[in-house]
């Protein structure tokens, strides 16, 4: 089955009738899962992009909240009471409790605090970063597919090289496909961006695809770089990957 990607919420869209803002929200569609990755910054905002989308919360099978930031995790209780009952939430180990606390008792919360598969060819990586002076865990997302692994981050804040160090670790056998999500460029000088992308292509990422907090200026180094490998993407962009 094809690997699918539909943001759901993003800084820049790419679908007039959706709404965009800072902030991330994505569906993962691959081997009969639909995996729920973030909400967002805005609840009115992802609850009208997912209809346009026709995205049924009904049918998610997995939920996966990156951090605990504002911009990721709007309207979380609204979400999760909308989806099926003996859904799978997982939340990084230092969620704070009033986010916890408007998770329904229909669902599953699993607290992640290292790198463990969460079903065949997925697995979660929790990182420690700081932001603003304190320390904030992360939780990346891997898939292990036929044409390499996806990487998908929230925000990034552990650093990306930092993510892809480790995920080379993990999988020192496997390609990194595709790099997708929140690099957290968008503050950084323009010489360290370059250099973070110099970076990507040296530990051999295929293909990259840069959002919400990644910034202008980082993502045109990326276009450049990566030229054909480079996928610009916003609110409602669908992102396929055909396995042959």
């Amino acid at each position: 089955m094809d690997f699918k990607f539909t943001i759901i919420y993003d800084n820049s869209k790419d679908n007039k009738t959706l709404q965009e803002g800072f902030g991330f929200s994505c569906l993962i569609e691959w081997e009969n899962k639909k995996i729920l990755f973030d909400t967002g910054n805005d609840q009115i905002a992802f609850f009208s992009n997912i209809k346009k989308l026709n995205i049924n919360l009904k049918n998610i099978t997995h939920v996966i909240f990156s951090h605990k930031h504002n911009d990721h995790t709007a309207g979380l209780g609204e979400v999760l009471n909308n989806i099926s009952s003996n859904v799978l939430v997982y939340f990084p180990d230092d969620f704070p409790d009033s986010l916890l606390k408007q998770v329904p008792t229909n669902v599953f919360p699993k607290i992640m605090d290292s790198f463990i598969e969460i079903y065949e060819n997925t697995y979660s990586l929790i990182m420690a970063g700081k932001y603003h002076g304190s320390i904030i865990h992360e939780q990346s997302v891997i898939f292990d597919t036929p044409k390499g692994l996806i990487v998908l981050t929230g925000c990034a804040h552990p650093g990306i090289l930092n993510i892809l160090k480790i995920v080379k670790e993990k999988f020192p056998a496997k390609k990194i496909h595709i790099t997708m999500g929140g690099f957290h460029l968008y503050k950084s000088w323009r010489f360290i961006s370059s250099g973070v992308v110099r970076q990507f292509k040296k530990v051999g990422v295929e293909k990259v695809i840069p959002c919400h907090c990644t910034g202008e200026i980082a993502s045109e180094q990326f276009r450049k770089n990566f030229k054909e490998n480079y996928i610009k993407a916003g609110t409602g962009t669908i992102i396929k990957v055909k396995f042959e």
